[in-house]
């Protein structure tokens, strides 16, 4: 749960420095200051002395961050020291540092080398992982196939289909697995008990498949936004505009749109002369569904800018926080009722947004970016 207020509060915080969208961005001077990133691909080579939020198809951190590093892509490589907290997903995620605070990582194969340090506890999910650095807290993983080498201080629970205790491992504390039983080579330590996971919880490979489809769910959302705001920022940023100056309008229409327009396609199927009509509106519809839950995340994503005081930051910096916003809107689906109202609210905004730009407001010109 805090990983999720966290992420939002880190939307409302000033982003002293920002650089523009480019095929590669390097970080090559020391930054005093909280740093948004977007590009095809992010290399921070010098001290932040900051946060580091970052989203690209490649990640690399070669010099220290100070602060919380948050960051989202295809293949993610930290090997600098980050000061705090470090919350991060991709495909390919390789982490050989020390960590100030604690671990969230997620991907399709997650490794932490022999230089591997986290200060505190660790989540990681993945289809493989590979453990070989040392965790002064608790440890949860959810695997596929999970290799133990390195040094867990507190106590490891894992789901896996496959489990190993390697030469060199050593879990001070309990090792609590479901799935395959753990293979525990010579050389390989337990200080307290081996606990099997009851029968009636949730098997590891239904709970591991949960977590890497809404992921990629989520991310697939999330390319899909940045594309869309990439190809179209004039009327990302006017539906946000408009957006603010009349929310109770917007959701009004939204409202009556979402409702009425089911009833309509069933109407025009009914008549059979306006089947087709009604196949090309509910076509529409679905697309504007999509769009819409999109539209409400920038709109969120501008809003934040603003009270950032960072209106003219570049569109690669708002790729960026936009990325944020949809994983934060995808990891809130897993807490009962807020995820679904805050995911209701933000697709009724956006197809009143669309409703309101399509038939009344088309937008002309540049769009104002008031407050």
């Amino acid at each position: 749960m805090r990983t999720f207020a966290v992420l939002f509060f880190l939307l409302t915080l000033p982003v002293a420095a920002a650089q523009p969208l480019g095929e590669t961005m390097r970080i090559a001077q020391p930054t005093e200051a909280d740093l948004y990133l977007g590009a095809g691909r992010v290399e921070v080579q010098a001290p932040v002395r900051g946060d580091v939020v970052a989203a690209a198809r490649a990640v690399t951190v070669a010099a220290p961050v100070s602060e919380d590093l948050i960051a989202a892509g295809d293949t993610l490589e930290i090997r600098a020291q980050v000061g705090d907290d470090v919350r991060i997903a991709g495909r390919e995620v390789r982490l050989g540092s020390a960590i100030g605070g604690h671990l969230v990582a997620a991907g399709e194969t997650v490794t932490l080398t022999r230089e591997a340090r986290v200060a505190s506890f660790a989540w990681i999910a993945g289809q493989e992982v590979v453990i070989e650095g040392a965790i002064a807290g608790p440890l949860k993983v959810a695997g596929n196939k999970v290799w133990i080498r390195g040094h867990v201080a507190g106590d490891a629970e894992v789901m896996a289909e496959r489990l190993e205790l390697l030469p060199g491992a050593r879990i001070d504390g309990n090792l609590t697995w479901s799935g395959g039983k753990p293979q525990v080579t010579t050389g390989a330590r337990i200080g307290g008990e081996q606990v099997e996971r009851p029968a009636d919880h949730p098997r590891p490979a239904g709970a591991v498949g949960h977590l890497w489809g809404e992921l990629a769910v989520t991310l697939a959302f999330a390319t899909a936004a940045v594309i869309l705001f990439l190809l179209f920022p004039h009327a990302a940023t006017h539906a946000a505009a408009e957006l603010r100056r009349r929310p109770g309008v917007q959701a009004a229409i939204g409202l009556a749109v979402l409702f009425l327009t089911p009833v309509i396609i069933v109407l025009l199927f009914i008549t059979g002369i306006g089947a087709v009509l009604a196949l090309l509106l509910m076509a529409l519809y679905l697309a504007a569904l999509a769009s819409a839950a999109l539209i409400g995340a920038y709109a969120v994503t501008d809003l934040a800018f603003i009270l950032a005081r960072r209106r003219q930051s570049g569109h690669g910096v708002r790729a960026a926080g936009l990325v944020v916003v949809v994983f934060a809107v995808g990891l809130l689906q897993e807490v009962p009722l807020l995820g679904g109202l805050l995911l209701f609210l933000l697709v009724l905004w956006g197809v009143g947004a669309i409703a309101w730009l399509v038939f009344v407001r088309p937008p002309t010109g540049s769009a104002s970016a008031e407050a």
